[in-house]
């Protein structure tokens, strides 16, 4: 076999297995049913029996605000759940590509992050996921850990569905509404199938390290609802909802998030030779793939 997907029924799993089969590559894609990554007898089970050539690692615990309510699962998911996979695929001479996410960072610094930047969690799934990168780090399996931020794709239940549903049930109801959404806090919206593209590329490569992922340019969650009003209601009677920009505080989520989490992804660009397209090119694609947008 040549990959192993863990977490295949997520969002990215899902994504980056099409696109391997899309290449012709034989995959082994197991959800969370099928392979929980937190059982370190099932882990190493199920790669000595597969014997992948590569992991892609898409198992994780990503819902923010309950992280903060349920943190052993947090840290069981993202930081044991990855130990148990590296310390797996060295035993049987696998790449381990092991996604982590912006929010490792605290968004202090103003610019967008480099990999080498140090991280500074400000909530229980960063702190979570940055165990996961150094549980990973320290087991000494070849590995690629690849930060990504805001995903969004096919079948997500993310910030982005939730505004589609929100456009299409006001088109139907003139009554629903307004949305609120942060304007202070930015990163860099990303489309699943063009995440699994770059990853699939970099594993392909044997490239090992820490990288950025994401699509090009960043925004606001206000900035991004508006996007995805604009091309939704095209295709929804063309009314358009209101939607309010509020701050953080205001928005009062349980976990606090930050401010400017945005990735800098120019390595990952050098190495793979092209660029990210921008996040407004790749939402629209998205959107137009769907039939929910216009032309």
């Amino acid at each position: 076999m040549e990959l192993l997907i863990t977490g295949a029924g997520g969002l990215l799993g899902k994504a980056v297995h099409r696109r391997a089969v899309e290449l012709g590559w034989r995959v082994e894609a197991l959800d969370r049913e099928r392979l929980d990554v937190t059982r370190s007898d099932a882990v190493r089970e199920t790669l000595t029996r597969c014997r992948p050539r590569w992991v892609v690692n898409c198992a994780a615990f990503s819902q923010v605000d309950q992280a903060e309510l349920r943190p052993q699962e947090a840290m069981a998911v993202n930081r044991l759940g990855a130990w148990n996979l590296a310390c797996a695929a060295a035993e049987v001479g696998a790449l381990l590509i092991h996604i982590s996410t912006d929010y490792v960072f605290d968004g202090r610094k103003g610019t967008p992050y480099l990999p080498s930047d140090r991280p500074a969690p400000v909530n229980v799934y960063g702190i979570s996921k940055l165990a996961g990168e150094i549980a990973v780090r320290e087991s000494g399996c070849r590995s690629l850990i690849v930060r990504t931020s805001w995903l969004f794709g096919e079948g997500g239940q993310g910030f982005v569905a939730l505004v589609e549903r929100f456009v299409r049930a006001a088109a139907e109801d003139p009554r629903k509404g307004p949305l609120r959404a942060v304007a202070d806090e930015r990163s860099r919206p990303t489309w699943v199938e063009d995440l699994a593209r770059g990853l699939l590329e970099l594993a392909a490569r044997g490239v090992e390290g820490t990288l950025h992922l994401a699509n090009g340019g960043e925004c606001s969650r206000f900035e991004l609802a508006l996007e995805v009003r604009r091309w939704v209601a095209q295709g929804a009677g063309g009314r358009l909802p209101l939607i309010f920009p509020v701050s953080s505080a205001e928005f009062g989520a349980l976990a606090r998030r930050p401010p400017y989490s945005v990735l800098d992804t120019g390595e990952a660009e050098g190495i793979l030779g092209w660029q990210f397209r921008p996040w407004r090119e790749a939402l629209a694609a998205f959107l137009r793939g769907r039939g929910r947008g216009g032309g």
